[in-house]
């Protein structure tokens, strides 16, 4: 998915989910698979075969949730996407919220300046997800083109 080929990236989610359709990651990746390809019935479908307690926020369980209130963003489902984040805000009261998961949802939204500001965070935090900010479907070339997209990815030392 990461090199932008979303049909063989399709093709091989769904045989992975033949050969074990419990697993929540492989619909989760294919839902984003879907929404970078603006299938957001399909994608948020494919989240729906999840349990809730895959996608539910938590302490533990953060990349799903975020995963979610990306694709309900970008379909345009905003009062979905704004719940999510709600639910990240509660769990900062009571664990750790990694930043990065929450500027993905923003980036979902289309607000560059919240989604920059929490991966500002993200990184000062040292977020885990920072390392695949890269790769991941969540920033688009929207993203990408902004100077402080480049900056982060200079700060990070990572090649931009």
């Amino acid at each position: 998915m990461a090199v932008h080929r979303y049909d063989d990236s399709i093709a091989q989610f769904k045989k992975a989910i033949e050969l074990d359709p419990h697993v929540a990651w492989f619909h989760a990746q294919l839902g984003w698979v879907y929404a970078r390809k603006g299938m957001y019935a399909q994608a948020i479908a494919e989240h729906e075969k999840l349990r809730p307690q895959d996608y539910a926020v938590s302490s533990e369980n953060q990349v799903l949730a975020s995963g979610l209130g990306w694709v309900y963003g970008l379909a345009g489902r905003r009062n979905d996407a704004l719940h999510i984040l709600q639910q990240f805000n509660e769990l900062l009261s009571r664990g750790y919220v990694d930043f990065y998961q929450v500027g993905a949802i923003y980036a979902g939204l289309g607000d560059k300046d919240r989604a920059f500001a929490s991966l500002k965070k993200g990184y000062a935090e040292r977020s885990s997800g920072m390392a695949y900010i890269k790769g991941d479907p969540f920033w688009d070339d929207n993203f990408r083109s902004d100077p402080r997209y480049t900056d982060l990815l200079r700060r990070m030392g990572l090649p931009q």
